[in-house]
């Protein structure tokens, strides 16, 4: 049997109530009846349980699924990991998750060489070793409200699937508070008692990202934002060191902001504060 030609025809997208994705297409030579074929087609298949939206999604998210991840840092010299889709012919990142929503993420970023510069395909990151493969696992990317220049809509990083919608930022911001000061009271004890090798900790650091990582790690500092203003109280401590971190110097300004968080560390309980305390 041969395909003919029609006056009309259209071509949609269901999902199937398992998740699937489905392509259906409906032809006529008359208009109004192309019209009433559509219609009725279209409303058979929602009655059969098809939806036009990936089931327990809202309209314009859209699910894709994780295999591999990339820690990097933005132009703020703040952390971020890119994600990359378990479908390796996809080579660029699928989405960016920034310092704030790290913790979300079902693995653990410290001890990560970061990324120089911008994200980096799929292939330059394995060629390179710094790609992180992990058990696969399903994000959901919501619109960000801006469209590319073909005229779809551009999609962020929202959730990871299965997992409640993100709280606002004032009740995440204080649940991440939480958090951090259970972990502080753990690892600073867990620190005093074993003890840190400054010659094999620092020297491994790849750059200022996993100095701030660390340092929140070991509960020397609150989060990211102390322990960067730490990092800059350091570096303006030495006028040597022209107020900014730099090759030239980066080893100097990583041991010296190691061993001022240890200080931090060691402060025993009910010790008059330093005056420039707490960075």
């Amino acid at each position: 049997m041969t395909e003919r030609d029609y006056a009309y025809s259209a071509s949609f997208d269901l999902y199937h109530p398992t998740g699937l994705r489905l392509r259906f297409s409906v032809a006529a030579d008359e208009a109004t009846d192309h019209r009433g074929r559509l219609g009725g087609y279209i409303n058979s298949l929602m009655h059969d349980g098809y939806s036009a939206t990936v089931p327990g999604l809202e309209p314009g998210e859209e699910k894709e699924t994780v295999d591999g991840w990339v820690l990097g840092e933005t132009s703020k010299e703040e952390a971020c990991v890119y994600l990359y889709s378990v479908n390796a012919g996809l080579q660029y990142r699928i989405a960016t998750v920034y310092v704030e929503r790290i913790p979300e993420l079902p693995f653990k970023v410290h001890g990560a060489k970061s990324w120089p510069g911008a994200a980096p395909t799929r292939e330059m990151a394995t060629a390179k070793k710094f790609l992180q493969m992990v058990p696969a696992f399903d994000i959901v990317m919501k619109p960000s409200g801006k469209m590319t220049d073909a005229g779809r809509p551009i999609t962020r990083f929202d959730r990871i699937d299965g997992l409640p919608a993100p709280a606002p930022a004032s009740v995440a911001r204080t649940q991440r508070n939480d958090v951090e000061e259970l972990l502080r009271d753990v690892d600073e004890v867990e620190a005093k008692h074993h003890g840190y090798n400054a010659d094999a900790e620092w020297e491994e650091w790849q750059g200022a990202v996993d100095a701030y990582l660390w340092a929140v790690s070991v509960g020397a500092c609150a989060n990211e934002f102390e322990a960067r203003a730490s990092m800059t109280k350091v570096i303006n401590s030495d006028e040597s060191w022209g107020g900014r971190l730099h090759r030239g110097n980066k080893e100097a300004v990583y041991a010296a902001f190691f061993a001022r968080q240890m200080e931090k560390l060691n402060v025993e309980p009910g010790a008059d504060a330093e005056e420039d305390a707490p960075f």
